[in-house]
């Protein structure tokens, strides 16, 4: 009789631990999938933070109609500005490309941005056509977000332009200091 109690002791104690470590795998589940949520969600604030640090560009586009004229006068810091703003929609299509971040989201929260970008020919000549070649991963992503990107005129053009269009912020960026190696 000991020894059926203990064989049924045995077996109770298994099955409370099964069921014991089979409860602690779903709750550090719930937790892990909880974790990864609240955790995109803080990507997502941070990537509208970061976009914040280019908000003159953005409120510029979407507020003066002069950026919808091929021939508007573009001044250094707007050139130095829209390159900047550009150059983080590539790095955020980099991160899209890698399924880092969810492209459903992106669209619905900055494929807007991007279509102001589009509908500004004067960008849209000065960087993506006469400088297509410093612009196309900027180019892939308007396209896959369904915009017409017109063809490059620049395949035969030297890499001099560091991707500004001539005379956009060039004079600036070749005006500033040189550092020198190991110093601030």
């Amino acid at each position: 009789m000991v020894d059926i109690l203990k064989d049924n002791a045995v077996l109770i104690i298994s099955v409370v631990a099964y069921f014991t470590g089979i409860a602690g795998f779903v709750v550090a589940f719930q937790q892990l999938r909880s974790n990864a949520q609240t955790n995109t969600a803080l990507f997502w604030l941070n990537l509208r933070s970061m976009f914040d640090g280019h908000e003159d560009v953005h409120r510029s586009l979407q507020t003066d109609m002069s950026w919808r004229d091929v021939d508007r006068d573009v001044s250094d810091a707007e050139a130095i500005a829209i390159v900047a703003y550009m150059g983080m929609f590539e790095l955020v299509y980099k991160m899209l490309k890698r399924k880092l971040i969810d492209w459903s989201t992106f669209k619905d929260v900055f494929g807007y941005r991007v279509l102001l970008i589009m509908n500004s020919p004067v960008i849209v000549k000065s960087t993506l056509v006469d400088n297509g070649r410093w612009w196309l991963t900027f180019r892939q992503l308007a396209t896959d977000l369904g915009h017409q990107v017109p063809d490059r005129s620049d395949h035969n053009l030297d890499r001099t332009s560091l991707g500004f269009p001539a005379g956009w912020g060039r004079a600036a960026v070749e005006k500033l200091p040189r550092q020198t190696p190991g110093r601030a």
